[in-house]
């Protein structure tokens, strides 16, 4: 038996997708009950629901996915990191993508398998956590936290440095109320605000 610790419906709410540390995702019907395995060529680490009935997710070995979880099949499959994918968003059609070779990618999901990232951003620590919504986006590099408006990916907003030991998987971005919400390794959840404040 191995780790499961990723899980999500799909925006459809007719599935519900479970994975870990194996190399298979598990699907379960919501009105069927029907149950069904999603072979993979690696371990999952992330995922989040894009389009009706898929999940976009990122892949140990640093690969970006999209599986079909009526057809029970990985439809596309991009190679947009060097290590793995722990950090994984989509805002629309573009899934955006965090690892442990301190990058985050821009994917169009409706891109070939060959189409490169559409933007790319280098950090000098290892991305694990990442929210998008409409607006903005805000990722988890190494003990600090940052914040982007979309239209602007050149331009950092704000941040914290140092916002908690160790590394953060969870996060949560809500641009109506200009709040980030984080999870991190010493037990505490905290409330951001735009303007700098926690």
């Amino acid at each position: 038996s191995s780790d499961i610790y990723a899980v999500n419906f799909t925006n459809n709410g007719e599935a519900v997708v479970a994975g870990g540390l194996m190399t298979k995702l598990a699907v379960r019907g919501t009105k069927t009950g029907v149950a069904s395995e999603v072979h993979l060529a690696t371990s999952l680490q992330s995922m989040a629901p894009i389009m009706d009935k898929n999940i976009a997710a990122g892949g140990g070995d640093g690969s970006v996915f999209v599986v079909d979880t009526e057809r029970g099949a990985v439809v596309s499959q991009w190679k947009q990191h060097r290590k793995k994918a722990p950090a994984i968003s989509v805002v629309g059609n573009t899934i955006v993508s965090g690892s442990f070779d301190c990058s985050v990618c821009m994917t169009d999901a409706r891109a070939s398998n060959a189409t490169p990232a559409m933007h790319t951003m280098k950090f000098q620590q290892y991305v694990t956590g990442l929210s998008v919504d409409g607006n903005h986006l805000t990722a988890c590099v190494g003990d600090n936290l940052y914040l982007w408006d979309l239209r602007n990916l050149g331009t950092v907003l704000g941040g914290f440095p140092q916002a908690w030991p160790g590394l953060s998987r969870a996060v949560k971005i809500v641009s109506e109320t200009e709040t980030i919400v984080t999870a991190s390794p010493d037990g505490i959840a905290r409330f951001w605000s735009f303007d700098g404040s926690s």
